[in-house]
């Protein structure tokens, strides 16, 4: 449970491929719950995966749409660091909190290993928009990271009914895309949230392209803030 059992967190470690694996030290756990089921306890054993609250209700929500797509994701975020699921349910709630803008749309996007996870958040956009924007910004980001497999997660923050509304899912080899590189081009300037920090002019860019700070984002999101003023 506290695993997820992760290869890089067992087996991987020391960098020798095993030739068996035993699991120990559980056992106390699954013995009250046999006892409770026999009556011989009155309350059940807490038996479930150690994850943010947020993470479980986002697995709960993918568990009852049941399709192909929301069985990848599920994979997927069980297999991320416990870090990276701590910055996703952070997000989760940040955007939910947020002073969105009416009309506009507000994204997180964050990698982890050959993993990419985009959340789209809404505050008055209609649902089948949201869908779009969440699709379109799970194959963006895919490409502009060049990872293997990419999320996205789509949010109405004033409807609390479940933890996001629509969902992407996108998987595949990375590969250079003249199309997809206009796209990225073309996309409209980058604000970052207020408040939000940004890097060192040398920095990696806070997009995820790889590129330094200064000769990627800087100038679009300096031209887009004068433009706001």
């Amino acid at each position: 449970m506290k695993t997820r059992l992760q290869p890089s967190r067992l087996w991987n470690r020391e960098g020798v491929k095993p030739t068996a694996v035993a699991l120990h030290g559980f056992s106390a756990q699954f013995d009250d719950w046999i006892a409770y089921k026999r009556g011989n306890l009155s309350t059940p054993p807490r038996i479930e995966l150690e994850i943010p609250i947020q993470i479980k209700e986002a697995l709960e929500e993918l568990r009852k749409r049941g399709d192909y797509a929301s069985q990848w994701i599920s994979f997927a975020l069980l297999d991320m660091s416990d870090s990276m699921l701590g910055q996703i349910a952070k997000n989760l709630i940040d955007l939910r909190t947020a002073e969105l803008t009416p009309g506009m749309f507000r994204r997180c996007t964050y990698s982890d290993e050959q993993t990419v996870v985009s959340l789209i958040g809404s505050l008055d956009l209609p649902q089948h928009l949201l869908e779009q924007k969440t699709e379109m910004r799970a194959v963006i980001e895919k490409y502009r990271h060049k990872a293997i497999k990419s999320i996205g997660l789509g949010i109405m923050v004033n409807d609390n009914s479940k933890p996001f509304h629509c969902a992407s899912w996108v998987e595949g080899p990375w590969e250079y895309d003249d199309e997809m590189e206009k796209l990225m081009q073309d996309e409209p300037p980058f604000i970052p949230a207020p408040g939000t920090e940004l890097p060192g002019r040398n920095a990696p860019c806070l997009c995820g392209s790889g590129k330094k700070f200064k000769k990627c984002c800087l100038r679009k999101i300096q031209a887009a803030r004068g433009h706001m003023g």
